[in-house]
């Protein structure tokens, strides 16, 4: 409930979903409200909100579940009014040729991300759900995938993550 509570929050306020949640803060912590519309506005982020990327992970290396959550997100974002679709028609047709390997490779994935919050315009924020499944691959298959990629996505600069754990780890 709090990872779609907080991907409405960080969209666009043209978006129902995006204004009833902000209502909603705004009725419960009026001052955290204020700090996050002016941490909006200081990423330029106020009128189109961030970039949100959900991430539902499977038992899977966690650089798939990531590229699969960028791949819909671009797909959800190619509707919006005010995008350059052709720019994202291209970043589309990359994903696609990187989706053929086994395991997307890191700085790859990373690069995408980058480029897609800077054709965006803005921020991103990257919710990943049913993590654990991502690390119960990991134990099972440890060449394949990067828990790298997390750091590495954290470090880039306009990218947020939030993940989610159902277990202790």
């Amino acid at each position: 409930s709090f990872a779609n509570f907080l991907l409405a929050l960080c969209g666009p306020p043209s978006e129902k979903e995006t204004r009833i949640a902000r209502k909603m803060l705004e009725a419960k912590n009026p001052e955290l409200c204020r700090e996050f519309q002016n941490a909006l506005s200081v990423h330029r982020a106020k009128t189109k909100g961030l970039f949100r990327v959900a991430v539902t992970a499977s038992f899977e290396p966690i650089n798939r579940s990531l590229l699969n959550g960028l791949s819909l997100a671009i797909k959800r974002a190619k509707s919006v009014r005010g995008i350059k679709k052709d720019l994202f028609d291209k970043l589309s047709r990359r994903i696609i040729r990187v989706k053929r390997k086994e395991v997307p490779d890191t700085p790859t994935l990373v690069d995408l991300f980058k480029e897609t919050s800077k054709l965006y315009r803005s921020p991103m924020i990257v919710v990943i759900d049913e993590f654990g499944k991502n690390l119960e691959f990991m134990t099972r298959h440890p060449a394949k995938g990067d828990l790298y990629v997390l750091q590495a996505l954290a470090e880039s600069g306009g990218i947020y993550l939030w993940v989610c754990l159902h277990q202790a780890f």
